[in-house]
Parts: C-alpha cells; sequence; structure tokens
C-alpha cells in the first residue's frame, strides 16, 4: 500500500499542468479563457470600487501624490497587492466551484518546489536586470508630451 501511494505521488508530480488540469470534472471550452479575462480585470475594478466604497482610495490617492517616496512605494503595493488578491480568489473560486479540481492542481505540486521557486525567482531577476541594464545603456525614454518646455 506505501508502494502505490508514494508512485500515485511521483506520477503527480511528472504530469504536465495540461494533465492536472484534465481532473476537473467540467472542463470550459477554449472560448471561456477570453471571457474569464473579462472577469479578472472586472475582479480588478471591484477591488478599486471597494476601496472607493471604503473611503480608502482617496487616502491611498493622498500616499500617492504626496513628496515622500516611501509612502508612494507603500500604496502603490498596497493597491496592487489587493488587486492580485482579488485575481488570484477569482480564480481560485472557478478551479475550485466550476471546474471542481483541487487549486493545487495549477502548478502547486508540493515536489520539486524550492526547484521551480527558486528558477522562476532567478528568471524574473534576470528579465529585471536586463530591463534595468537596458535603461542605463539607453537612457530613460523621453517621451514628447513629458518634455518641458525650455
Amino acid at each position: 500500500m506505501l508502494s502505490e501511494s508514494t508512485s500515485d505521488s511521483t506520477e503527480r508530480a511528472g504530469q504536465t499542468l495540461f494533465s492536472l488540469a484534465r481532473l476537473g470534472k467540467r472542463l470550459p471550452p477554449w472560448y471561456v479563457a477570453l471571457v474569464m479575462c473579462v472577469v479578472f480585470l472586472a475582479s480588478i475594478v471591484l477591488v478599486y470600487l471597494i476601496l472607493l466604497l471604503l473611503q480608502i482610495e482617496p487616502f491611498l490617492h493622498s500616499w500617492t501624490i504626496s513628496s515622500d517616496v516611501r509612502l508612494q512605494a507603500l500604496s502603490t503595493l498596497i493597491q496592487v497587492g489587493l488587486e492580485y488578491a482579488a485575481v488570484i480568489g477569482a480564480l481560485a473560486l472557478w478551479v475550485k466551484l466550476y471546474e471542481r479540481r483541487p487549486f493545487w492542481t495549477i502548478g502547486f505540486q508540493r515536489q520539486g518546489a524550492w526547484l521551480k521557486f527558486g528558477r522562476g525567482f532567478l528568471c524574473g531577476l534576470l528579465m529585471f536586470a536586463l530591463a534595468m541594464g537596458l535603461l542605463w545603456l539607453l537612457g530613460p525614454p523621453r517621451l514628447p508630451w513629458t518634455l518641458r518646455d525650455r
């Protein structure tokens, strides 16, 4: 019995995301992906509306226009964090309620998680370093509508 559970977890870890997605009870057709893009964008707008209704957005906006860079960064971090949380929440609800499959099947397998995390972190760090290197080489962009009269 132990060898069956071990081989089962090994098979799960080696599966691709597509085979894991097929574990769902109701698989949506391809065009639903377009609808879900709209739903995810709507969830971001919903977060903004909730911030407005709770009167948090004007408070965060006052931080955004502040001369203190730390308050600007904190405001942006809070807003973006809440927006990403809404999208992740919408995705979790979709996977759990519509497709009826476990949340880990969207790429959160335990085996090799740290290796995958490290590889993704290094890839993101490399992309960020390339962007910063290009900005350093070429200088900041000069857009015509941002230039002041001299």
